[in-house]
């Protein structure tokens, strides 16, 4: 049975900027030439202190649920899918204009879809669905390939009833900072640099509705840390030392400690050994001013991905361990002229990849 890591569409690790339907038959076209059912599926529970903004105070414990499950079946070509999202709970008192606000969103709104999906020549799809709770159709095509050591997703859905264009879009690649085959004129060989896997990742979450061409937008980045310190290194070394006048290196360890900063490269063409560090900066284009999201993890080959974030808009700062379809975390955020909330804790469930580990 295929499921969520096996996705076609959705490759973004511990991202995901798909709607549910669509990781759905990404699992499904992930069996490539096999035919057979497929699921995918998250669940997600917030445990946090409830507020009342208009008295700026506390209302007790509040409990959160929010879940996305789906099941597709693929037959050559073709993929069928039911999908129900944004399947949620809640106990306990909170700000009621936040819930109502949260309720009238359109991502908020439960749904279950019914999707037909054909794959055509390489991995172009289109899709027709229906939703059965809404009452809505939806038309939607999606490209995605890879291209040597670069990877892509491109999906437009057509709402006719809301009159809606959404976009979602995703990019992976190794930067500027790739290496490249080079000749070594001392060994006489050809030195071909090895792949670590590491990547930047650029995602965008558009909307345009009616008359309204930025109805919504979500933008951001994910860099790799070590290639982007490896690419600063070898900028500075290549284009700048060279300009550096000659009397600046007279200055006591400065020569040392350019050696240790910008040391020479080795076999790989690598200067500095850093992997698994990487920042996440994201920003809805629906909050005003500019009040991103950031995220620093270190991905740990036994333990998982540690994470710390901060949101600059809610003035939240948490952590988390992710490790193979299980997420825990704690948020800590400030409640304005009441002091400091107590944590609110957080756990993410992929069923699936959490079983087939």
């Amino acid at each position: 049975m295929g499921h969520a890591e096996e996705s076609t569409l959705d490759f973004v690790p511990r991202l995901s900027f798909l709607p549910i339907e669509w990781r759905n038959l990404g699992a499904a076209f992930g069996l490539k030439d096999r035919s057979g059912p497929a699921a995918s599926g998250r669940c997600s529970f917030v445990v946090r202190q409830g507020v009342d903004t208009a008295e700026l105070s506390t209302t007790g414990r509040v409990v959160e649920g929010l879940a996305d499950i789906g099941v597709a079946f693929k037959h050559s070509m073709l993929a069928i899918g039911l999908t129900s999202g944004n399947v949620s709970f809640r106990s306990g008192l909170d700000d009621p204009a936040a819930a109502v606000a949260q309720r009238i969103g359109n991502a908020s709104v439960p749904s279950l879809k019914l999707t037909a999906a054909k794959q055509f020549k390489g991995e172009n799809y289109v899709a027709v669905s229906y939703d059965l709770k809404q009452q809505k159709p939806e038309l939607s095509a999606c490209w995605t390939g890879e291209a040597y050591t670069d990877r892509a997703t491109l999906l437009v859905r057509v709402d006719p009833v809301m009159r809606a264009v959404k976009l979602n879009a995703a990019v992976s690649t190794p930067g500027p900072e790739w290496r490249k085959v080079l000749y070594d004129d001392e060994t006489d060989r050809l030195e071909y640099p090895a792949d670590d896997g590491a990547r930047h990742t650029l995602y965008v979450e558009h909307e345009a509705r009616r008359r309204n061409l930025l109805h919504s937008t979500r933008i951001g980045c994910r860099l790799d840390l070590g290639r982007l310190v490896n690419y600063a290194v070898d900028v500075f070394d290549y284009h700048i030392e060279e300009r550096i006048p000659d009397f600046i290196w007279n200055v006591p360890l400065l020569g040392q400690l350019y050696n240790v900063l910008v040391p020479p490269e080795d076999e790989e063409q690598v200067r500095h050994r850093i992997s698994g560090w990487e920042l996440d900066i994201s920003h809805d284009f629906s909050r005003r001013g500019l009040k991103p999201t950031l995220a620093l993890s270190k991905t740990l080959s036994n333990l998982g991905t540690l994470s710390a974030t901060y949101d600059v808009a809610t003035d939240e700062a948490g952590v988390s361990l992710s490790r193979r379809g299980l997420t825990l975390g704690a948020r800590l955020g400030r409640l304005e002229g009441a002091g400091w909330k107590k944590p609110a804790l957080h756990l993410v469930v992929e069923p699936l990849s959490l079983l087939m580990a």
